[in-house]
């Protein structure tokens, strides 16, 4: 429920830190569609210099707290950035 800021995983809520909470909004609201590091950094962390290496830790950390395979729900485009897949490509991912 992003209006509420409050997640729900398996029937459980999950406790997100502002970057994790601004980083999963980030990618829901550009659903389906690659979003670039720089627009994800500029959207955790604004005008602050940060290191692609940050971003990676903290989408790491969101896979783990949501207990997701490396490619699951958050998918990685090398080079690019990352995307929140689509219901119809994550049960693609499930089913294999």
């Amino acid at each position: 429920d992003l209006a509420k800021r409050r997640l729900f995983c398996q029937g459980a809520e999950v406790h997100l830190t502002r970057g994790e909470y601004l980083l999963l909004r980030t990618l829901a609201i550009h659903r389906g569609e690659i979003v670039n590091r720089r627009q994800l950094i500029q959207a955790v962390w604004g005008a602050s210099v940060v290191s692609h290496g940050s971003l990676d830790t903290l989408v790491n950390g969101l896979r783990e707290k949501l207990n997701l395979q490396r490619e699951g729900l958050i998918s990685t485009a090398r080079g690019s950035g990352y995307t929140l897949v689509e219901d119809s490509e994550l049960r693609k991912v499930s089913a294999q």
